[in-house]
């Protein structure tokens, strides 16, 4: 009898809309004002009571379910309470594992989550970011699983589209919360099956479409017509890196082809002598009307490169190539690399001024007080932009915010810590301090730091000395403060160097890119899989795959420290990442120099080419690699 009681009890709640709101709640003090920031629900009490869950009391709970769904329509919705029946209902397992339960439960919930979302005339949608937001990060990644699962079920059983799209927009609210919060990394929002049944090019050109109907390149896709053609584009982390960086080509390929039919085009204009034959004579462009080719002085490597930049506009997207002038040779991509190692290692040099290193050198930061011209920012920022368009992997070593200020991102606190670790850290307890915040930091809306040597003191707010931080306001002092030092502090510095990167890159598909997948598509990948490099590398000058001193080197390089691996591969391809789809795809090859010597290997980084000799041993193999990578001279700031 008590049992039946308590399942009675349990359907009496779960059926009443107000009981069930105020069900598994934490800190509910009737006498303290809501707090809206977080759900206040007891999850783990939540995941115990569905554990618990018996069959029959399971099954009258589903069965009771869509009359409680009914309750949380867009327009019964007053006070954010009412919404936590369904981040309780959320969490049931059982509605996420079984097809017919998800098709009957699972989806109407989604439903109901993105009909509120998109509600406006209510804040609803910053309210479910932030709760989404309080998410452990286990708890947070076991639900985009599921979502990821749901969505690759979906598509593998042929399911209604609308399925596989109301799993991505309810996703799409995760990823929000998700990436606000600090909690999730990008990976994790990458789905493989959706990338794999839809290519980039049809998602690249349906996206197209969407905007000539639309308008705009951004359009909300919660309230878009019903006409609208589905692409990953609306969803842009779901793709992964790769993906993102073929629709980058078809985008830059397409913009080509425009380019090259205006120039043929206004070559034939040119050209056409009023003879009606001339217009059937096959046109004969100009090697510099197809390319973009600059002509460099070694000895005035920045002055050539930054004239030739300066008034060009048209070709900046062409594929480029590279001449020193007076050097015989033709760019067949080992000269174009060459120039942007030499051009890098000289204007990143921190001795040119326009650049600082911080923490401990391992990243550069803009020079605020650096007397160098805007022009020379911009330079840096067309260096940028033209190794994007040209597939050149640069070795620099920026923290994440820069990409994030090119993408138009907002900054947060935690993108200090590669920066200012110190004070980063110096700042998070001052938010999280209990206490007497006034007296205990004794600061102010006032910062003093270092011009020329000489302290200098700025107010972050009018009469900002005068204004003691307090538990009130310390949240708009850190928020001052970041303003301060990620904008104020380097703005026209910055603002030419973004100028420069956007004169190159003004694509539409860049914008789709985080800013972890901007800097690796710059940078190249960390991922470092050497097995996949040893599949592909090509072996010149009387080696094989099955020379002795080969398999000796292989063994070795597998040997190894993660750091030592790194040093090799900046020795020979001047950049200690990978490109961005992986090793494996990377022209690597290894001649033979020569019979057993006492001289070091050497290598042709501008063609990732390592010259061996023949050792007699693979202790002396090993003994001349690791001297040759240790003495590198690089210019890298790792």
């Amino acid at each position: 009898a008590y049992v039946r009681e308590f399942e009675k009890r349990i359907l009496e709640v779960f059926g009443d809309l107000f009981a069930l709101s105020f069900s598994f709640v934490v800190d509910e003090d009737p006498m303290k004002l809501p707090d809206y920031h977080r759900p206040r629900l007891d999850f783990a009490l939540v995941h115990e009571f569905y554990k618990r869950l018996g069959a029959n009391v399971a099954k009258s709970l589903r069965e009771i379910l869509p009359k409680t769904m009914d309750g949380l329509s867009p327009g019964s919705i007053r006070y954010p309470e009412e919404v936590r029946p369904l981040y309780i209902l959320l969490e049931w397992h059982e509605i996420h594992d079984h097809i017919e339960l998800r098709n009957k439960h699972l989806y109407p919930i989604l439903g109901r989550f993105l009909d509120l979302y998109s509600r406006k005339d209510a804040p609803l949608k910053e309210l479910f970011v932030k709760w989404f937001g309080t998410y452990t990060k286990p708890q947070l990644r076991k639900l985009t699983e599921r979502c990821q699962n749901n969505i690759a079920i979906s598509l593998f059983n042929n399911e209604h589209p609308n399925h596989f799209r109301l799993l991505l927009n309810f996703l799409s609210i995760v990823h929000e919360a998700g990436t606000a919060s600090s909690l999730v990394e990008d990976d994790l929002f990458y789905n493989e099956t959706m990338m794999e049944v839809f290519q980039p090019q049809e998602s690249y050109y349906n996206w197209l479409r969407n905007v000539q109907r639309l308008g705009s390149f951004h359009y909300d896709v919660l309230n878009a017509p019903p006409n609208i053609e589905f692409t990953l584009c609306s969803y842009p982390w779901i793709m992964d890196c790769n993906y993102k960086s073929a629709m980058l080509s078809l985008e830059s390929k397409l913009e080509m082809d425009q380019n090259l039919n205006a120039r043929v085009q206004e070559h034939m204009r040119a050209s056409f002598t009023g003879n009606i034959l001339d217009l059937f004579a096959p046109a004969m462009i100009p090697q510099e009307n197809l390319f973009f080719i600059l002509n460099i002085r070694r000895e005035k490597l920045l002055h050539d490169t930054l004239e030739a930049l300066s008034g060009e506009t048209q070709r900046l997207k062409c594929p480029l190539k590279v001449k020193f002038i007076g050097e015989e040779g033709v760019d067949e991509g080992g000269v174009r690399k060459e120039f942007f190692q030499l051009v890098t290692r000289e204007i990143f040099d921190t001795k040119f001024g326009m650049f600082v290193e911080r923490n401990q050198e391992q990243y550069l930061w803009f020079n605020g007080q650096s007397v160098e011209s805007e022009q020379n920012f911009r330079l840096t920022g067309m260096i940028l932009g033209l190794a994007l368009y040209n597939s050149i992997i640069l070795d620099l070593s920026f923290p994440t915010v820069v990409y994030k200020k090119l993408l138009g991102l907002e900054h947060n606190l935690d993108d200090l810590a590669e920066l200012e670790p110190e004070i980063y850290k110096s700042l998070k307890e001052l938010l999280a301090y209990e206490g007497d915040v006034e007296n205990t930091f004794c600061l102010n809306f006032q910062l003093t730091y270092d011009f020329y040597g000489k302290p200098t003191s700025i107010n972050l707010k009018s009469n900002g000395d005068r204004i003691p931080v307090t538990e009130e306001n310390r949240e708009e002092y850190v928020r001052l403060y970041l303003s301060w030092y990620f904008n104020e502090s380097i703005a026209d510095q910055f603002s030419a160097f973004k100028s420069g990167f956007d004169r190159v890159v003004n694509s539409a598909v860049v914008r789709l890119l985080s800013a972890r997948e901007l800097n690796m598509l710059i940078c190249g990948s960390p991922k470092l899989d050497f097995t996949e490099l040893q599949k592909a590398t090509v072996y010149a000058d009387g080696y094989t795959k099955d020379s002795p001193v080969i398999k000796w080197f292989w063994e070795v390089v597998h040997s190894l420290t993660p750091e030592s691996q790194k040093k090799l591969l900046f020795f020979v391809t001047g950049a200690d990442r990978a490109p961005i789809k992986g090793l494996g795809s990377l022209k690597f090859v290894i001649a033979r120099n020569g019979p057993d010597t006492h001289r070091l290997p050497t290598a042709h980084t501008c063609f990732n080419i390592m010259l061996l000799p023949e050792y007699s041993s693979k202790e002396k193999l090993r003994e001349k690699i690791l001297t040759a990578i240790e003495n590198a001279q690089g210019f890298g700031l790792r």
